[in-house]
């Protein structure tokens, strides 16, 4: 896994380091219980928090090439409301879609009947030809490959999402998590691998010589480290 990878390597640089990890999508407090910092995937809201930048995740709409063929795909957003759509339900990538038509953005709720806080369910859904889905590309760019999904309106882009490190307002970081993070800053420079898991959501302690992390998908606007 994308995350694993650059803790393994993290803890192999720095041997006195512990690394927690909490895996979760809630919202909620992030750093109620001793959290150093969280990592997010998704569109930033308003918020209080601190948002370090690291890269964009591009969003994608697919279906099964079975489902292509015995309904047809849209090709234009309003036209998803005449199909079964399949919704990631995170709270950190709300609804309504949104897609860049002729140079403006336009913004439509899908029609669904199946949503789920596990995107690999909703990728899953797709390949069963249970509908159409937007996902993170790196979620189904190994499924794409193979042929068991196809893009849908890549004419009409989808609203990009972000890779974040957030941290509580008026941090003063540590030395040991500014270590982590320029750390996962350089190694995220590089292009997200074409298959991953996509449970990316975890917060991170850092103790004396340990850190605590929180990668989930992101929801706050706050400034930008």
């Amino acid at each position: 896994m994308y995350l694993t990878s650059a803790v393994k390597d993290i803890l192999t640089r720095h041997p006195r380091l512990e690394i927690n990890l909490d895996f979760t999508d809630q919202p909620g407090d992030l750093f109620n219980e001793g959290t150093d910092f969280a990592i997010r995937i998704g569109v930033l809201k308003d918020s209080s928090l601190i948002a370090k930048y690291f890269k964009p995740v591009k969003q994608v709409l697919v279906c099964s090439k079975s489902y292509a063929e015995t309904q047809g795909v849209p090709t234009h957003p309003r036209e998803l409301l005449r199909h079964e759509c399949l919704v990631y339900s995170n709270a950190f990538c709300p609804l309504p879609w949104r897609f860049r038509v002729a140079g403006q953005w336009v913004s439509q709720r899908p029609n669904s009947r199946l949503s789920s806080n596990s995107p690999e369910s909703i990728r899953d859904a797709a390949v069963a030809s249970m509908g159409i889905a937007a996902l993170p590309a790196f979620v189904v760019s190994d499924r794409i490959e193979r042929g068991e999904l196809v893009s849908v309106m890549p004419e009409h882009p989808m609203e990009e999402m972000g890779l974040y490190a957030l941290f509580p307002p008026n941090a003063l970081l540590p030395a040991k998590v500014r270590v982590v993070v320029d750390f996962l800053a350089g190694r995220w420079r590089k292009p997200l691998p074409e298959a991953v898991s996509s449970k990316f959501d975890a917060l991170l302690n850092v103790h004396a010589d340990t850190i605590q992390l929180d990668p989930s998908v992101s929801a706050a606007r706050g400034a930008h480290w």
